[in-house]
């Protein structure tokens, strides 16, 4: 196959290519940063990421049937209510991803009515081209995420923890469930704000201790602990 048969392959294709990249990207830094990075305490949205692109096609066999239209009003009113509840819910909980991501999606789909011109058909949205958006929208939010809300995260945890002298920092597990975060809230004496905490052992003067760090302000409480204990009286709440 010649260069100019893959550039008009490439042209062609481009979007889809350009998709198919982003999702893949996509799926790599939401699965690391949920359960490499922040061990589980904040949903990325990981999996609803793998689940997407076959919804996108069924989208696009109802397109090529031309099941599918739009209702402008009612489309315009889900964007708003949307909107709104994204705002509400960021208003009682700023760790809740889903909802920046929703709040952005909403912003470029106001936009976006201002730039197509076929306003007549809802099919727009399962093109190549608005999945790029999407995907890219997941990132964009990600990093918006990171740096704006800065939760702090396993790695930087350990590094403080070096820095104040710790050795052999084990991480344990993360603890997002209120109830949990209550409890040891009142145990500790301190507010625990959410996301919640992660558990550590670590050593310092040839001690051992149980290490409860917060997410939401990196702080964190010290419990003395057996070399052996691996600290499993917060599971049992």
């Amino acid at each position: 196959m010649d260069r100019n048969k893959l550039n008009t392959i490439f042209k062609q294709k481009k979007y889809t290519i350009i998709a198919v990249v982003l999702y893949i990207l996509t799926c790599a830094i939401l699965f690391y940063a949920q359960f490499k990075l922040y061990k589980g305490i904040v949903n990325f949205m990981a999996v609803y990421c793998v689940i997407f692109p076959p919804i996108v096609l069924i989208g696009t066999i109802f397109k090529e049937n031309e099941v599918r239209k739009e209702n402008k009003l009612l489309s315009n009113i889900v964007v708003v209510v949307c909107l709104f509840l994204a705002i509400f819910v960021l208003k009682n909980d700023k760790y809740y991803f889903a909802a920046y991501y929703v709040l952005f999606l909403c912003i470029i789909f106001g936009v976006s009515e201002f730039l197509i011109k076929n306003k007549n058909d809802f099919s727009y949205i399962y093109t190549a081209k608005s999945v790029c958006w999407i995907f890219g929208c997941a990132i964009f939010t990600f990093l918006f995420f990171v740096t704006a809300v800065c939760p702090v995260n396993v790695v930087t945890a350990k590094n403080k923890l070096i820095k104040h002298g710790y050795s052999e920092i084990n991480f344990l597990y993360s603890v997002s469930d209120d109830i949990v975060i209550n409890i040891t809230s009142e145990k500790l004496g301190n507010d625990i704000q959410k996301p919640g905490f992660y558990v550590f052992k670590a050593k310092n003067n040839d001690k051992y201790y149980g290490i409860i760090f917060e997410v939401s302000n990196s702080e964190y409480s010290v419990v003395e602990s057996d070399k052996n204990d691996d600290l499993k009286f917060w599971r049992s709440y």
